[in-house]
Parts: structure tokens; sequence; C-alpha cells
């Protein structure tokens, strides 16, 4: 069990079971902060020990179910809590909860019948210092909040996780895409490691290489601290090799071609990254595999590991990914696609494109370090342990946000609403939306080596290429 700390930024919010009611009172209580850090042990300084998180994932509880070639899970009770963010305070619980919380419908806090009040607040699953308030409630800094909701996680590929190697130290799977590996955004339990829990009783799971929701391929998983920080530290080191296939547009030149432009985030709320001088150097090495008129296979050999490196290196040499539904998105990139860079005017406008689609309005559970801009996740139990090292300068993964953008899949809903929270259920997403075009292969280092066969779509009588779409949209 991890004993490391991290910090808990002014964007974090913290998911624990719920144990607890709220009682109803007229008057305002305002729970002393010392009284609050105390039951949830959390120090002074904001920092949360991930060995005292409260055992927010029962796996005993969990109810998977399969229906159409999709696994689900039956929707739970869950509650997030967090303090108060300056840019709450001042304003009221509603404005907040109705302006930066907008993955509910305006529904689930207005209700119509009782002059405009909230009924998630009115009926106290919204509390503010464990106290049910009123939708007038102005915040104050360090209010407590907590909001029990109703989750729904969007659906996942029914496909097996193929257990490739596994020994005492050490579990190699080989990830289908769709499934996310940690909890992060919506999905908790329709998780890799949640999966592998509950399907194999396997227990205290420490990340090495944390692949894109939508990637699929050769995923490290140490069962024990010491295989983790091994692995880790020879990923660090750069003496893993790693080898990706993937589907790009268009006809990639035949001659071996190395891409060692810098990469930086240009959202972190998003998660979306971009070639930029200022950026952190990265290097990418290509070839092509065979081209079949349309578009290419290529393998890919990522020098370094930085967040989307491949799909950004590939968009900006002007074949990106054939299906990526960030990076190749016909209605945000144009008809340029993000090819030899874009300037800060496209920037902006692109992040404003997918946030008007709603992207990023998730709650997320995870914390990005304001200075290194990197992320920790905060919804692992006392079982589950994410990699101790994900503040380490070189990045363990190469194609990894834990951003809601990567879960582009997510916001398909119907017009079905649950009789039991009223919130949209989600729609069962399409085979397209389950996974994009880029595959993990091979990972070796010194004495070892972990390998998958081609995916489908990597093979040369694969067509399911002609008639590539996003959201309706052509991006061939």
């Amino acid at each position: 069990m991890s004993s490391d700390t991290s910090s808990i930024d002014d964007n974090a919010i913290i998911l624990v079971k719920d144990t607890t009611s709220t009682v109803p009172s007229k008057h305002r209580y305002h729970t002393s902060e010392h009284e609050i850090r105390k039951k949830l042990r959390i120090s002074s300084n904001k920092q949360l020990n991930r060995k005292d998180i409260s055992d927010i994932c029962n796996i005993e509880e969990v109810e998977y179910y399969f229906e159409n070639d999709l696994r689900k899970v039956k929707p739970y009770y869950y509650e997030y809590r967090t303090f108060t963010k300056k840019r709450w305070i001042g304003r009221t619980i509603l404005d907040v909860f109705t302006t930066e919380f907008r993955d509910r419908s305006p529904q689930y806090y207005v209700h119509k019948e009782h002059d405009d009040m909230a009924r998630a607040i009115k009926r106290g699953s919204i509390t503010v210092n464990n106290q049910t308030v009123s939708t007038d409630t102005i915040l104050r800094n360090q209010d407590f909040i907590t909001h029990k909701i109703h989750r729904h996680e969007p659906p996942v590929t029914a496909e097996k996780i193929k257990i490739i190697c596994k020994n005492d130290d050490l579990i190699v799977i080989n990830k289908p895409g769709s499934i996310p590996i940690h909890p992060s955004g919506r999905y908790l339990y329709n998780t890799v490691l949640h999966i592998l829990r509950k399907e194999h009783q396997l227990d205290s799971l420490h990340t090495i290489n944390r692949l894109d929701r939508l990637t699929s391929g050769i995923t490290l998983i140490a069962i024990n601290k010491q295989k983790a920080r091994e692995l880790e530290e020879q990923i660090r080191s750069r003496n893993v090799r790693k080898e990706y296939v993937c589907r790009v547009l268009g006809e990639f030149p035949t001659e071996e071609i190395i891409c060692d432009q810098p990469i930086k985030c240009v959202s972190h709320k998003l998660g979306l990254n971009s070639v930029s001088s200022d950026g952190k150097p990265s290097t990418t090495v290509f070839n092509r595999v065979h081209y079949n008129g349309h578009t290419s296979v290529v393998r890919c050999k990522p020098i370094t590991g930085r967040t989307h490196q491949i799909r950004v290196h590939l968009q900006y040499l002007g074949y990106p990914i054939a299906n990526d539904p960030l990076y190749n998105h016909p209605s945000a990139w144009g008809a340029s696609k993000g090819k030899g860079g874009f300037d800060q005017e496209t920037t902006a406008r692109v992040i404003d494109y997918f946030m008007r689609e709603g992207l990023g309005d998730e709650e997320k559970t995870i914390v990005i370090n304001s200075e290194t801009g990197e992320e920790t996740n905060l919804t692992n139990d006392k079982e589950t342990v994410i990699s101790e090292t994900n503040n380490a300068g070189e990045r363990n993964e190469d194609e990894t946000s834990d951003t809601p953008v990567g879960d582009e899949g997510t916001h398909y809903l119907n017009e079905d609403y649950c009789e039991e929270c009223a919130n949209q259920k989600f729609d069962d997403p399409l085979p397209h939306q389950l996974c994009i075009w880029l595959h993990a292969l091979k990972y070796e280092g010194d004495g070892w080596k972990y390998e998958t066969e081609l995916p489908e779509w990597a093979k040369t009588d694969f067509v399911g290429d002609r008639d590539i779409s996003v959201d309706g949209a052509s991006i061939g």
C-alpha cells in the first residue's frame, strides 16, 4: 500500500462511498475545517494520503451485466466531496452546480413544481458542511460540499481482457479499446483495474504504462511495489523499447520518418496537446507497413513518452489516425486538420469547439498539478494503487491523458430518463466509437519482451476504413 501523498489543487473533487446521511437544519452550521479534515484525515497543507481514502470501491457490490456485446454496470449511489474552490466563493450553490457541472441536466437541479427550487439541493443530495441548505446559500472559503449522485457509467466493450503473462510480480494484458485502465471521469467500475479485481481476484495493482481508453494493446501492471519501481525506472531511463501500430489517413511515405517536434499541453482541462516550440522534447520514429489506396498502416516507435505523442506527431505530419475523434475531427480542425502545427488563434477556436461540445464538463476525479502539469488520480482505494511515480519528469505512458477528452464516446445520450435520478441514460455506443486505430504492439526491456498479435484493423484484408466518420461527419 502506497504511503505517498498527492497535492490537492483547486480543481480536485474526491469521490467516496456514501456512508452518512444528512439532517436538514433551519440554521447554517459551519463545521470547523479542523473537524472536517480530521474526519477525512486530510492534513492542513491539503495533502491526501492514498491509504487513508475511504473504501470507495467495494468490488463485491458491483454488478456487471452484458448486453448488445457491451459490458455494463448497474447504476449505484456515490458521493463526491470537495472544499469550495476559489472561483466559487461568493456564488450561490445553485449557480455553481448549474454552470460548472453541466454533465447533469438543468432538470436535475431545478424542480419546476417548487418555485425554481433545486431538487438535488432541497432533498439533501447536495449539502454544505454536512447540512441541507437552500438554493440561494452563498458559498464561503473552505465550505465543505458533498454531492450524492446516482452514478451511471458508460458501457464498454464486452471483449475479454486477454492475459498475456501472469506471475508473482507482474500481469501483462492485451487491453481492448473502450476500457479505461483506472478510474477517471465517468468511469469507476468499468475499468481494467476493477474488472481484473472482480474477475481474477487481483488486488494491489500498480499500473506501469497507462493507455488511453480508446487505445488497445500491451499494458503492464505490477502486483507489488518493488516490481513497479523496477519497471518505472527502466521506462524513465528509456531502457524500454516500445512499438505501436496505427492506421492513418492517406498514403504514408515509404521512407522512415523521424519526427522530433516538441509537444505541449495547450488545454489541461481538455487534455489537448500540440506541437509547440516551447513544448517538451519528443521523438517518434515511423515506418509504413502497407497502403491500400485509402489508408496506411504504420509502425510507430516512441522514443520519449509524452501524452498523445503518436497522435500529435501524426497530425503534425499530415497523416492523422484515420478514426481519431480528437486529432482528426473535421468540424474542429477544418481542412488542414492541424498539419504543420497551428497558431494561437486556431488553438483557441479548437478548444472553444470541444468545450461547446461538452468535453471537459464531467466531474473530474483527477488532480492536475498547476506547476508541473502532471496528473494524479484520487479514486484509488486501499487495494488498487496507482503507479507511485506519476509525477516523474519522463511520463511512463505514451498515450494517456486521464481527462474527459479521450473519452469522446461517452456523450451519446438517448431520450430515455432514469426513474431514480431523472438523468438521461447512455445510448449504446456504435462499434466505431469503441476504439481508435492505435495499438500498443510490443514492449521490450532487458531480458524481457511482451507482444500481441496484430489487431484486425491493421491487417491487409481490412476494409472497414472505407466509410470513416465522427458524429456523422466524414473524416476521410
